[in-house]
This record gives C-alpha cells, sequence and structure tokens, in this order.
C-alpha cells in the first residue's frame, strides 16, 4: 500500500452580526450545508486558506478573530482523509453564494438545517458550548484564565506592582509534583490531598497550568487570583487543564506519561492607560470589554516580532473583539510571569 499524509483543509466560523453564523450549501459531494471553507494550496499558510475560501464561497470581507479547534477524524469527510483547523472570524459586505457554494444562509443554535454535511454538526455544536461557556462570565468571579501556551522553558522576572520573590528550586521541583500527582490520582480515582511545607508555595497567588503532548498543546487553564495556597491552586488547576479545557477531549490515562507540565505563576495584574507601560517581551496583556476577554503571555509578542501595538491588537482578536478595541473602552492591564517546566534541565 502505498503511504499517503492526510490532507490539510480549513474551515471558518463566521459570526455575521446578531443574525448568527454563516453555512454555504455545497454545489458537489456531499451536498448539503456546510461551514465555508476548503483545501489548504501548497505554499500557503492556514490563515491564509481559510480567508481565501471563505471569501470565495461568501463574497464577503473576512477577519479572522481566533483559531478554534482541530479535528482529525479519518472518516469526518467520506472523500479523503482530511485534517482541518477550524478558524472563528467575523465578516462585512454582502453574503452571496460563489465557486463551490449554491446557497448561502445565516443560522442559529436553534435553527440549523437538517443535513449538515462533513462532521460540521459537532464543530458547530462544540463553537456553541465554547460561546456559552464564555458569555456566562467566567472571567469574571477570579479572572479565570484559558489561554494558549507559553513559551518553552521561558522566564521573566517579576516586574510589576510589587516584585514578590522568587521562587527556590526546590519550591518549583514540589509544585511540579503537585501538577503531576494531583492529575495521575484523578486519571486513577484516588483522593490526593496535596501538601506543602516550604514558605513560596503557602502565599497565594495567580497560576497557570499548561499540558503539552509531543510539544502541541493538550490543555491550558488558571487563575490571575486565588485565595488558597499557592500549591493548592497548582493541583486544581492542573486537573482543570488535563480534563476541564473545553477546547480538548479530557486526557486518557495512557496519556499521562506523554504529557509535559508547565507552570507558570503570575505577578498581580495592573492596569494601565498609557500603553508605553508596555514592554514588549516582558509583559502579557489581559484586555477586557463586556463579557469579552483575552489574553496573550509574555513570550509571545517576542516570538511573532510584534510591536506594542501589534501585540494589543492580537490580544484584542483573542479577546473575540475588533482589533482596535483597546483604542475603544477594553480595559487593558498587564502582568508578568515566572515560569518553569518538567522539561527543563534544571527547575
Amino acid at each position: 500500500m502505498k503511504y499517503k499524509n492526510p490532507l490539510p483543509t480549513v474551515d471558518i466560523i463566521i459570526e455575521f452580526g446578531n443574525a448568527g453564523i454563516i453555512l454555504v450549501k455545497r454545489k458537489n459531494r456531499p451536498v448539503g450545508w456546510a461551514l465555508p471553507g476548503g483545501f489548504v494550496d501548497y505554499g500557503e499558510s492556514l490563515e491564509n486558506a481559510a480567508i481565501r475560501e471563505a471569501t470565495e464561497e461568501t463574497s464577503l470581507d473576512i477577519e479572522i478573530l481566533s483559531q478554534f479547534h482541530t479535528y482529525s477524524d479519518p472518516l469526518r469527510d467520506p472523500r479523503h482523509h482530511t485534517i482541518t483547523t477550524v478558524y472563528i472570524a467575523k465578516a462585512s459586505g454582502t453574503p452571496k453564494a460563489a465557486d463551490d457554494a449554491e446557497e448561502i444562509g445565516t443560522f442559529d443554535k436553534d435553527n440549523l438545517p437538517r443535513d449538515i454535511v462533513f462532521d460540521h454538526r459537532k464543530i458547530i455544536e462544540d463553537y456553541n458550548r465554547w460561546k456559552n461557556k464564555n458569555s456566562q462570565g467566567n472571567f469574571k468571579s477570579k479572572k479565570s484564565l484559558k489561554s494558549g501556551s507559553p513559551d518553552k522553558g521561558a522566564a521573566s522576572q517579576f516586574n510589576v506592582g510589587s516584585p514578590p520573590e522568587a521562587l527556590t528550586i526546590e519550591e518549583k521541583k514540589e509544585l511540579l509534583s503537585v501538577a503531576r500527582k494531583s492529575v495521575v490520582n484523578r486519571l486513577k480515582n484516588r483522593k490526593y490531598i496535596a501538601e506543602s511545607s516550604l514558605d513560596g508555595l503557602l502565599r497565594k497567588k495567580g497560576v497557570f497550568v499548561t499540558i503539552d503532548k509531543a510539544g502541541e498543546l493538550r490543555g491550558c487553564i488558571g487563575v490571575f487570583t486565588s485565595e488558597k495556597p499557592l500549591y493548592e491552586t497548582v493541583a486544581e488547576m492542573a486537573c482543570a487543564a488535563a480534563f476541564n479545557d473545553p477546547r480538548f477531549s479530557p486526557l486518557y490515562p495512557d496519556e499521562v506519561d506523554l504529557v509535559d507540565f508547565e507552570i507558570s505563576v503570575l505577578s498581580p495584574l495592573k492596569e494601565i492607560k498609557n500603553i508605553s507601560k508596555i514592554k514588549v517581551g516582558t509583559h502579557g496583556i489581559y484586555i477586557t470589554r463586556g463579557v469579552n476577554s483575552g489574553v496573550l503571555l509574555p513570550q509571545v509578542a517576542t516570538e511573532y516580532g510584534w510591536d506594542v501595538e501589534t501585540f494589543l491588537s492580537q490580544t484584542c482578536r483573542k479577546a473575540l473583539l475588533p482589533g482596535d478595541a483597546w483604542k475603544n473602552g477594553a480595559k487593558i492591564e498587564i502582568f508578568s510571569a515566572q515560569i518553569f517546566g518538567e522539561k527543563e534541565e534544571t527547575v
């Protein structure tokens, strides 16, 4: 049998004002309603492919807001084995079916068409659950954080607000042990109560836990503030990242030895009015407006070579806000982080 790679594809969930999301009815097999999307051309980025396909099928001007999820079930497309990356976008203009689309329509979660093809009904259901969860104010009470992974092995000094004492090597190792033990015991249905007598772990601080598998994000959840000792918060966030991140299925028992834990201990958030206070590579940004919120970590701007305004715009898009929302009423807060993980030779 000749070896074949799965084919890369993209799909876009286009939020069209208050009307719902846009679906197109396909001319070609499999015939039915689907999210706009298609195959990625050679030499083309996923983002550019998503914009191109959506524009061709809907005649709209497309602006990508964020990457949602990846779907890879070999049976998701009856024609080929495809792997799709799904994006969330907004659009302007007048919807008009074109290219491979025979019809076009806007649908909310209560009036979806019956004949939705591929695995797009599941994608839409996942999106609606995610949107409903975010719209219920999950980021308000403790400023909960669900974010992409920070850069591996990087470390930032605390320099926002009053700088706390950095964790010792012993304290870092104990926190990583707590994170792993909390997840392993949960998988084995065993009760685990984290304990520590180390001074640094008795402080009450914001933290998030990132789980990676083979270099890919597997889960990431945290809080900006906590009323519990740091070791208890780490135990809770490790289990939340493993089992409650809505972007991923819960961690399976046979995966636990294949994943790596990384912990980011956060400085307090500090609201700013002057963006000159932001230091690229040092500060992370947390933006809120209404029920929307988004965060990007300090390392992201450095990795992509962004300046301050690009960093702010990208954080707005992470919050599913317009890229210029930071100029128009969005609240801007900054923070820094001390980051360490199991992959480091010396923690």
